[in-house]
């Protein structure tokens, strides 16, 4: 169970990574990221891994 808590917290914060990495690029290329992308990715990332564990 402690595992499962731990690749949770992993995938949140891989997932948020990607939408750091998207918000970088989209201030590159001259347009605004909303601020909300990063939790919302994060949250996705939790859920999904959650899902795939049922």
């Amino acid at each position: 169970m402690l595992f499962e808590f731990i690749a949770t917290i992993a995938a949140a914060f891989g997932m948020a990574g990607l939408a750091l990495i998207i918000t970088h690029l989209s201030k590159l290329a001259g347009k605004r990221a909303p601020k909300w992308l990063i939790p919302l990715f994060a949250a996705i990332g939790m859920f999904a891994f959650q899902i795939h564990q049922v």
